[in-house]
């Protein structure tokens, strides 16, 4: 009878503990359930706003190879512009020089006509 009531008592103990290894293990099983929803939330978030970050170093970088396109072509332009100025410059002198020339005729002109 001793022997039943104690083999009874280690059952119980044994049902006990298997109930609170069962709720301990449901509970840790819910746990890590919702730790996978939100890492997996986290994760979409994630590559949500990689992707938005992209999008935007994108447009970026097609924003800053349009403006270095519009400094080349201003840069082009000024060389051009510089150029056209050196010539008609180099131009202007030769004519200044002509009109000299012609000055120092004409007064050669005049003094021999005198």
């Amino acid at each position: 009878k001793k022997s039943t009531k104690k083999y009874t008592q280690l059952e119980q103990i044994k049902v006990e503990v298997e109930e609170k290894l069962r709720h301990e293990i449901q509970s840790l099983a819910d746990r890590l359930h919702g730790s996978e929803l939100q890492a997996a939330s986290m994760e979409q978030s994630l590559k949500a706003t990689l992707a938005d970050e992209k999008e935007k170093d994108d447009l970026h970088q097609k924003e800053l190879r349009s403006r270095i396109e519009e400094a080349n072509r201003w840069e082009a332009r000024i060389r051009e512009l510089n150029a056209e100025k050196k010539a008609l410059y180099s131009e202007l002198k030769g004519k200044e020089m002509e009109l000299v020339e012609s000055k120092s005729m004409a007064s050669a002109l005049e003094q021999k006509l005198a």
